[in-house]
C-alpha cells in the first residue's frame, strides 16, 4: 500500500501504529480492572470497619478507604481520557493509511452495524445494541466509582457523628 507515492511514510506510521494498539488495548484492560478493584476494596473495608472496627478507628478507615477509592475514580477517568485520544489518533493514522476506520465509540459502532444492516450484510438484531444506543458503558463506570467514594465519605462522617455524640454524652 502506498500513501502518497511512498513508502517512507508507511513504515513510521504502521510502527506508531502498532505501538498505540497495544496502548489501546493496556489502557482498556485497565479500565475494566479498576472497578473490580473497587469494588473488593470497599466490600472488603466496610466489612472489616463494621465487624471488627469501633469509634474514631472506624471513622480513620473509612476515611482512608473513601480517598482511595476516589483516587481510583481519578485514575479511571485519566485511563479513559488516554484511551479515547488513542483511540482517535489511531483513526488518523488509519485515514492516512487509507485504510478503513475502526470504530471506537459505542456511537461509531452502532452507526456501523446499522450500515451493516441496511446493506443486508448484518440480519441479527439485538436488544443489547438498542439499550447501549443511550450510554456509555465507561461513564456509567466512573460515575459508580464516584458514588462509591461517595458513599464511604458519608459513612465515615456519620461514624464521625457517631463518635463525637458519644463524647459529649
Amino acid at each position: 500500500m502506498k500513501i502518497d507515492g511512498s513508502t517512507d511514510r508507511q513504515a513510521p506510521l504502521l510502527m506508531q501504529y502498532n505501538r498505540l494498539s497495544e496502548d489501546v488495548r493496556n489502557l482498556d484492560r485497565i479500565s475494566w480492572q479498576v472497578p473490580s478493584v473497587a469494588v473488593a476494596i470497599t466490600a472488603g473495608l466496610l466489612g472489616v470497619a463494621y465487624q471488627y472496627l469501633q469509634g474514631a478507628i472506624r471513622v480513620c478507615v473509612l476515611l482512608l478507604g473513601g480517598f482511595f477509592v476516589l483516587s481510583l475514580t481519578i485514575a479511571l477517568a485519566k485511563h479513559r481520557l488516554m484511551m479515547d485520544v488513542r483511540s482517535r489518533f489511531l483513526q488518523q493514522i488509519e485515514r492516512e493509511l487509507q485504510i478503513h476506520e475502526f470504530p471506537v465509540t459505542t456511537e461509531e459502532s452502532i452507526s456501523y452495524l446499522e450500515r451493516l444492516r441496511q446493506q443486508g450484510i448484518e440480519t441479527r438484531k439485538s436488544w443489547l445494541l438498542d439499550l447501549l444506543k443511550h450510554k456509555i458503558a465507561g461513564i456509567w463506570l466512573l460515575r459508580v466509582l464516584f458514588t462509591t467514594s461517595i458513599f464511604v465519605f458519608v459513612l465515615a462522617l456519620l461514624e464521625l457523628g457517631l463518635v463525637l455524640y458519644k463524647l459529649v454524652n
